[in-house]
């Protein structure tokens, strides 16, 4: 089967969704598939428009030639690339990453709201994110199948985009098996993200400087874009993981941090960390993708 893989990023950026498209890449393969990724590229120097038709015009021949094509947004390649295979004809499976309507909203006002919060309140949407709300509701309505990794995101999107839930599937993230247990060789926070509003980067530094004062020994290390096997080598070793989006943030901040510097309440919840054992493989991943095609 030939397959093409529409991302808007692509190892060796670090992000989840580069990540994705390269795994699905090699598992497809592993199975004899034949593969095409169309990735931005040029396309990041353009504004938005532009650089959906100069997407479009780079996607359409790989998806004129393809049985199935799988892309990994809804917006910045999902719009481009779901025309192109209304086009051809052919079935296209739309793997939801972020929210790009909610980061750029969140990007220009400042405001700081939850996803959670983010549709069922009034929002004043400038012209611009008004188009962006109604072309993302028109790609999702077209797909042959939207795929969320959670439940949770899938409820959120349901209603303001007007879904069918026979389309919608929800294939869980990738949880590998532990690759190393070692103890951390200082109180050192590893917080890896784009540099975007979206994703707290300077609410959260403030609040980590905060704790800081009565806790001198910790320290916080940003990285936006150390290669992904670096980035996990120091994952390995590090104190804790922090991921505070603006869709995960939790209030009180500093007083968090603090909590989880007391030696007694971190081996609780290392201990706690130590006995999860759900595993979900990039192999598995790729077969539900693959049974989903087949009902579509």
């Amino acid at each position: 089967m030939r397959i093409c893989i529409a991302t808007g990023i692509y190892p060796p950026a670090t992000s989840g969704p580069a990540q994705y498209a390269a795994a699905m890449e090699a598992e497809f393969k592993s199975r004899s598939h034949q593969v095409s990724v169309v990735t931005y590229g040029f396309e990041n120097k353009l504004p938005t428009g532009v650089r959906h038709l100069w997407y479009f015009l780079r996607v359409l021949p790989r998806v004129a030639k393809a049985d199935f094509i799988l892309a990994l947004d809804t917006f910045s390649v999902g719009l481009p690339t779901v025309l192109a295979a209304k086009l051809a004809g052919r079935k296209i499976i739309i793997r939801t990453g972020g929210d790009f309507l909610y980061e750029q909203y969140i990007d220009r006002t400042g405001e700081k709201i939850l996803l959670r919060k983010f549709y069922t309140e009034p929002r004043a949407f400038n012209r611009k994110e008004k188009i962006i709300f109604a072309l993302t509701r028109w790609t999702l309505q077209q797909v042959s199948a939207l795929v969320f990794s959670t439940e949770w995101q899938r409820d959120i999107f349901l209603k303001p985009y007007k879904l069918e839930a026979q389309k919608i599937f929800v294939v869980e993230n990738r949880f590998d098996k532990k690759i190393s247990d070692e103890a951390a060789r200082a109180k050192n926070f590893i917080f890896a993200t784009r540099n975007i509003a979206y994703k707290n980067i300077e609410k959260f530094s403030a609040a980590f400087e905060v704790a800081k004062k009565n806790n001198p020994e910790i320290s916080l290390e940003i990285y936006h874009t150390l290669p992904h096997d670096e980035l996990m080598k120091k994952i390995a070793t590090c104190y804790a993981v922090v991921m505070p989006s603006l869709g995960e943030i939790s209030p009180h901040v500093s007083g968090k941090i603090e909590w989880l510097v007391n030696d007694i309440k971190y081996a609780r919840v290392r201990a706690q960390v130590r006995s999860f054992s759900f595993t979900h493989s990039w192999a598995e991943i790729a077969d539900e993708l693959l049974s989903i095609y087949s009902k579509i």
